[in-house]
């Protein structure tokens, strides 16, 4: 795992940046303690997709061990063509989490993070945009 220090300090900068997680068994959301419903509320709270989220625009990625915690991470296209992650974590400290946000790091920027990328940075707690 890529430490904090080890990172530029904006996930902007990160580039081609490679980062890789092994995947939790099973790679679904079988186990994954949010329902879909529970998700596809967050995401209307969220969202530009304010009240209209629409589960079509939804898509489940993978799961990642990301140091101690689990993550099960999707994508979710607003309906102003914005490529977003949803995130779920389950803390090894206990709690769970969910997280949202553009998958590109800043407005500027034109790449999107990948997956991979964007878990480390909320990991991190560097998702600020």
């Amino acid at each position: 795992m890529i430490e904090r220090d080890q990172l530029p300090d904006d996930p902007a900068d990160w580039g081609e940046l490679e980062v890789s997680f092994p995947r939790l068994s099973p790679d679904t959301t079988e186990f994954c303690p949010g329902s879909s419903t529970e998700i596809l509320e967050y995401i209307g709270i969220e969202s530009a997709d304010v009240e209209n989220a629409d589960p079509k625009h939804l898509r489940f990625l993978r799961t990642a061990q990301v140091g101690d915690d689990q993550c099960w991470i999707w994508s979710y296209t607003e309906v102003d063509g914005d490529l977003c992650y949803v995130t779920y974590w389950v803390h090894a400290a206990g709690g769970n989490t969910l997280g949202m946000s553009s998958a590109k790091a800043g407005y500027e920027t034109e790449t999107p993070l990948t997956p991979e990328q964007y878990m480390l940075a909320e990991y991190h707690e560097l998702i600020y945009w």
